[in-house]
């Protein structure tokens, strides 16, 4: 593992901590065997052979306060970016399952942008009222 590319991503770790206004996790983790390992102590073992068998690129545990954000896999910087901004997503809106919209609130955040709820909202009521 990159410690330099590590460096990199718990910076951009904060950086969208700060920007959605929610705390950091308690642990973060950049490699699968670690992750793994983790789930495993959380009495989850069939999630960790998931994670070891390289099926994921992040992971958020919202009950152990945990983020994992995959190494261990080679990718570009703007995909990795983009799975940090996912799993911090799911931190702050724990209610978006994954979906158009939540797709939308992802490609807001990294383009600098809060998510204008509202607009969001008011298609949302739009498409149900329909």
């Amino acid at each position: 593992m990159n410690p330099t590319k590590q460096t990199w991503a718990l910076q951009k770790l904060k950086h969208y901590h700060d920007v959605m206004n929610i705390p950091m996790p308690k642990q973060v983790f950049f490699s699968e065997k670690e992750y793994a390992e983790y789930c495993r102590g959380q009495n989850d073992p069939e999630y960790a052979d998931e994670v070891e068998a390289g099926a994921y690129l992040g992971s958020n545990w919202q009950k152990g306060r945990a983020i994992f954000i995959n190494m261990d896999r080679p990718h570009y910087m703007d995909m990795l970016e983009h799975t940090i901004v996912h799993e911090t997503v799911h931190t702050k809106h724990k209610h978006l399952k994954h979906g158009g919209r939540f797709d939308r609130y992802v490609k807001a955040y990294i383009r600098g942008k809060e998510p204008n709820y509202s607009k969001m909202l008011g298609v949302w009521d739009w498409l149900v009222g329909n």
